[in-house]
């Protein structure tokens, strides 16, 4: 057999094995693989955290805008009912004479049955339902006695929707 020598020495020395510390073509590939799916999931967070923040930045910008649109929008229409920013003293003392007075109840009563028993946020979940004539005796009512700032602007908002459609 001839002597493969020369030739031996130049692809050991072009192709380091793992015993002399170097890395073959699947080593380096396999690092590059798992640098690049560390660096997936570190974007992957950093992603969704951007996303959650947007959401929030969003969601407090449509609320803030809204709440400015509508006090522009019964501005501009010359709408004088605005929602009071907090009960009264004498809101507070007018839903104690209301639970006295029957025929208030009543009246109140044959839109929204137990309507002085309600939370506000059961009231509102029933106002879709009513007709014009109805938000309008929540509205006087609610105005009236205790002066729930979500009731009235619910009801001034579904008027703004029968109106303009």
């Amino acid at each position: 057999m001839p002597d493969l020598g020369p030739e031996e020495s130049e692809s050991s020395a072009s192709e380091p094995d793992a015993t002399s510390g170097g890395f073959s073509p699947l080593d380096a590939l396999g690092a590059l693989v798992d640098g690049l799916s560390s660096l997936a999931a570190t974007s992957c967070q950093k992603v969704s955290q951007e996303l959650k923040n947007a959401e929030a930045i969003g969601t407090m910008t449509v609320r803030m805008g809204g709440a400015v649109a509508k006090r522009q929008l019964f501005e501009f229409l010359g709408l004088t009912k605005t929602p009071q920013t907090a009960p009264t003293p004498s809101a507070s003392s007018s839903t104690v004479k209301e639970r006295s007075d029957p025929e208030a109840a009543a009246a109140i009563d044959a839109v929204i049955p137990g309507y002085d028993d309600l939370s506000a946020s059961q009231v509102i979940r029933l106002l879709d339902e009513l007709e014009p004539d109805g938000l309008d005796a929540v509205d006087a009512h609610e105005t009236a006695h205790r002066g729930r700032r979500t009731i009235l602007n619910k009801v001034h908002q579904l008027h703004l929707g029968s109106d303009g459609g």
